[in-house]
């Protein structure tokens, strides 16, 4: 069963559910909820004066007119997480590496199921069980003023920081070395900026942790991107087992290579490069949205990638500073590569577009 399910629309058009034997019906809500799941939120931060409506804004433009102006002055100037940004399609005129034209979080399917009836709201309650702190993670959205809860011990908490604006830095106070102006993308405006209490506990509170690994890097910029990789590595390592970089062409892109590829033909078998990433024997990941399932690949080489390739150079960057944060007691595990399968859904709807720049990634 897909775990994209509109339960609006199956109530109104299968009225005999309330009919079926109460065995069936719960395996259907516990099918309808597939773990180990991903949440998706936006990176919001302070854009320019001269920029068109920042990402903080547009957190804030639906809540309350009262209490959106009062927390909006209250985080106007902090960096904080919201709900993923859509687009309606390509119709748009996408131009940025990557754009949803839904939400695939699986909070959103837990939402529904939540609300449909008593039964489905109990399954959830049973899986996300608030008495036990240490199995849930909390993220705080100030521009709804709601908080998203996920079971900690197996989900994911994906961190989108969406396509970066690039421009010259030439400030004294940047991470990177003053004496050599470089190139400022999102990430480095995020690790420069004041974070907010709730998106710094909830960053310091995962246990996993997913990220686009084309938001790491810049293909003409990969000395400066390191940079900002360990220092980012440094801010998210605490309690972390384990680090997700999602490729997003495999399957879908039609400027790169990759785009020909399926997850099936990059589990085949797991590289040396992989083994370096990950030496644990083990099955590969498969983590849950709606409407999509990311599933872990160990074929790297097959990606494209070698030693000296940017991604691997950043992965591999990546786990040796958080291991070194964290010591030889640490709990984390490994950084892992997922790619995106778009599952069947009622309304035929593509989750991500992809408009890389063909070169490699």
């Amino acid at each position: 069963m897909t775990s994209s399910v509109n339960f609006s629309v199956m109530a109104e058009t299968f009225t005999l559910f309330p009919q079926l034997p109460v065995e069936l019906r719960q395996q259907i809500w516990e099918a309808s909820y597939q773990r180990p799941g991903i949440h998706i939120f936006d990176v919001c931060f302070p854009q320019p004066v001269s920029s068109k409506q920042s990402r903080t804004e547009q957190a804030f433009t639906r809540a309350d007119e009262t209490q959106g102006k009062t927390r909006y002055k209250t985080y106007e100037n902090q960096i904080f997480l919201d709900s993923l940004s859509i687009t309606r399609g390509p119709s748009d005129g996408i131009s940025s590496p990557k754009a949803f034209t839904r939400d695939p979080s699986m909070y959103r399917t837990t939402n529904a199921l939540s609300s449909t009836c008593v039964a489905s709201s109990k399954t959830i309650k049973r899986y996300m069980d608030s008495s036990n702190q240490e199995q849930t993670n909390s993220v705080y959205l100030p521009g709804k003023g709601k908080r998203v809860s996920y079971n900690n011990t197996t989900d994911a908490l994906c961190l989108h920081f969406g396509p970066s604006n690039v421009v010259e830095n030439s400030t004294q106070d940047s991470l990177a070395d003053s004496a050599c102006p470089v190139m400022r993308n999102n990430i480095s405006i995020v690790l420069e900026g004041a974070w907010s209490e709730g998106m710094a506990a909830s960053l310091f509170a995962a246990r996993r942790v997913a990220l686009d690994i084309r938001e790491l890097w810049s293909s003409k910029e990969l000395n400066p991107t390191i940079m900002e990789v360990v220092y980012l590595c440094c801010c998210i390592q605490n309690g972390l087992e384990v680090l997700y970089l999602i490729d997003y062409c495999v399957g879908r892109c039609q400027k790169c290579r990759k785009g020909e590829l399926t997850s099936g033909e990059l589990t085949n078998r797991k590289c040396d490069l992989a083994k370096e990433l990950d030496p644990e024997d083990r099955k590969m990941d498969v983590v849950y949205g709606t409407g999509v399932t990311y599933r872990e690949v160990s074929d790297l080489e097959r990606l494209g990638w070698d030693p000296d390739h940017p991604s691997f150079t950043v992965a591999r960057i990546m786990g040796e500073v958080i291991r070194e944060q964290q010591g030889a007691s640490g709990p984390f595990r490994s950084v892992r590569v997922l790619v995106c399968d778009e599952e069947g859904t009622d309304e035929g709807v593509i989750a991500v577009h992809v408009n890389c720049t063909g070169e490699a990634s």
